[in-house]
């Protein structure tokens, strides 16, 4: 939701599956300026930031050293427990 010279606009959420919400307000804040500062409309950058905090919370974590064993050996393509890719369609 945003309230901007009196006007309210009201966006929904970006539906993904969450593996950890660390770092969602950041990635929200972040998608809001870049999208306001590159003329977008309220409706549009709400959007872009809930896009961004949903894609946020796809991921482990919002920062990780990698394990220097894992860069030495293929990931299991099989194994989502640790990380899902999910995207955004709008």
């Amino acid at each position: 939701m945003a309230s901007i010279d009196g006007v309210f606009v009201r966006r929904p959420a970006t539906p993904v599956r969450v593996v950890d919400p660390v770092g969602a307000g950041d990635a929200f804040v972040a998608g809001w300026l870049a999208a306001s500062m590159g003329g977008a409309d309220a409706a549009e950058a709400l959007d872009r930031a809930a896009d961004a905090g949903a894609l946020a919370c796809t991921v482990e974590s919002d920062w990780r050293r990698p394990d220097p064993a894992a860069l030495h050996h293929a990931p299991d393509p099989s194994d989502t427990d640790h990380t899902v890719h999910d995207h955004v369609d709008r």
